[in-house]
C-alpha cells in the first residue's frame, strides 16, 4: 500500500470511522442548520415538527405554520434594510423542535424604514432601484435636492466623496 493510503487508513481509524466502539452518537444541538432537524428528542404521537420559517416572508412563514398545525404570532418588528420588509428574521422555538398541534410560533419580523438611513435632509425611500439629482442629467425615477450623505452612498449621489449630494 502507498503511503497515501495508509495515511488515510490512520486518519479513518483515528477518526473513529474503523472501528464502530469508537463512534460517537450524534448529540442534540441548538445551533439552526437550516433544512436540518436539530432537536434530541423524538416526537410524541401527539406533537408536530416546527418548519424553518427563517428569512421567508410573513404570509409564506404562515401557511408553512398551517400546513404543520400551527399558528404564528408577531412578537416584534425589527427596521432593517438588509432583508425585505415582512421577512421572518427569528423565530421561537427553533425549527425542528416539537409543539403540540394548534401552539404558536413566535417571529420578529423585518420592518422598512420610513427613510433611506444613509440620507439626511430629504425622506429617500429605502428601496428604490435609482435617485437622481433634480436639475441633473440622470434618468430617474426619483430625484432630489441637496442632502447629507451619512452612511453607504447607494444611489451615488455623492460624486466628490465629501458628505454632501447633488450640492
Amino acid at each position: 500500500m502507498s503511503r497515501l493510503g495508509w495515511f488515510v487508513v490512520i486518519a479513518l481509524v483515528g477518526a473513529g470511522c474503523g472501528n464502530p466502539a469508537q463512534r460517537q452518537a450524534p448529540t442534540a444541538s441548538s445551533t439552526h442548520l437550516p433544512g436540518i432537524s436539530t432537536s434530541s428528542a423524538p416526537p410524541t404521537p401527539d406533537q408536530v415538527e416546527v418548519p424553518d420559517l427563517l428569512y421567508v416572508d410573513l404570509d409564506s412563514a404562515r401557511a408553512l405554520a398551517d400546513v404543520a398545525g400551527l399558528g404564528i404570532v408577531v412578537v416584534k418588528r425589527r427596521v432593517t434594510i438588509d432583508w425585505p420588509p415582512r421577512s421572518v428574521l427569528d423565530q421561537r422555538p427553533e425549527p425542528g423542535a416539537f409543539l403540540p398541534p394548534g401552539e404558536v410560533v413566535s417571529v420578529t419580523v423585518s420592518k422598512a424604514p420610513r427613510c433611506h438611513p444613509s440620507y439626511r435632509g430629504a425622506c429617500l425611500k429605502p428601496f428604490a432601484a435609482d435617485y437622481d439629482c433634480r436639475g441633473g442629467s440622470g434618468n430617474g425615477p426619483y430625484y432630489t435636492g441637496r442632502v447629507r450623505v451619512v452612511g453607504p452612498d447607494e444611489f451615488g449621489l455623492d460624486a466628490d466623496g465629501d458628505g454632501i449630494g447633488c450640492e
